[in-house]
């Protein structure tokens, strides 16, 4: 998307990317990947994809809903990345 914001779970089988600005161009269907501002997480791992957007014309910020491609429903084992250590 060219932006950043925070995906937060507790959505049913979508996940919220909220604190998106409201000027960023985002539509239905785009691509959703990690930023890699936290450098614990790497840039550029697949999230999902947009399935709505909600807007609030007093608000700020769009919130997001994001389809994740993995099937969450499913999901047994999670690995969890580190950096390495210095």
């Amino acid at each position: 998307l060219g932006t950043t914001g925070i995906v937060s779970g507790g959505h049913g089988s979508l996940v919220q990317f909220g604190f998106v600005p409201r000027d960023t161009s985002v539509a239905v269907n785009d691509l959703v990947t990690t930023s890699g501002i936290d450098p614990g997480i790497p840039h550029g791992l697949v999230i999902g994809l947009v399935n709505s957007i909600e807007e609030d014309e007093n608000a700020p910020f769009l919130h997001l809903f994001v389809e994740p491609l993995a099937d969450l429903q499913h999901v047994r084992m999670v690995g969890v990345i580190k950096s390495p250590s210095i």
